[in-house]
C-alpha cells in the first residue's frame, strides 16, 4: 500500500485509515500481529516516525496494544468498536446531509427510499 501525498487527508491518517479497513473486513483478526513499524514504513514507503505515530493514536483509540518485545496486535473487539464508529461517521457524514439535501430541495422520506430502491438510481451511484 502506497500513501497518496496529493491528499488532504495526512499520511498517518491515511495508514490509520488502512489499518482500520483490514480490522473491520477481518484481513488482519484480533489478537494477531500487525507489521512491525519497520517493515510498515517500507511498505507505505514512509518514515518509522510516521508509522509510529499512526500506530499510537490506534493504541490510543484502543484498537491495538503493544506487547513489549513482541510488537503491535490488535485488541479483541477492535472490529466491533471500528464499525460501531463507522456506523455513526456514515450516519453524521452521509444519511443526515442527504436528508437535510433532500428536505431542502423537497423529497419526502418515501421519495428517498425509491430512489435507493430503484435499480436505475443504483446504476448512477455505480
Amino acid at each position: 500500500m502506497r500513501t497518496d501525498n496529493n491528499k488532504k487527508e495526512p499520511i498517518y491518517m491515511q495508514i490509520i485509515r488502512y489499518y482500520e479497513d483490514l480490522i473491520i473486513s477481518n484481513e488482519v483478526e484480533e489478537e494477531h500481529q500487525l507489521p512491525s513499524t519497520n517493515r510498515a514504513a517500507e511498505l507505505f514507503g514512509v518514515n518509522p516516525a510516521t508509522v509510529l505515530k499512526a500506530m499510537d493514536m490506534l493504541i490510543r483509540k484502543n484498537i491495538i496494544y503493544k506487547k513489549r518485545g513482541l510488537g503491535m496486535f490488535v485488541k479483541s473487539g477492535a472490529c466491533w468498536q471500528l464499525t460501531q464508529e463507522r456506523r455513526s461517521d456514515f450516519y453524521e457524514n452521509y444519511i443526515a446531509v442527504m436528508l437535510k439535501e433532500a428536505e431542502l430541495i423537497g423529497y419526502s422520506t418515501k421519495d428517498i427510499i425509491d430512489l435507493l430502491n430503484t435499480s436505475d438510481s443504483l446504476k448512477k451511484i455505480k
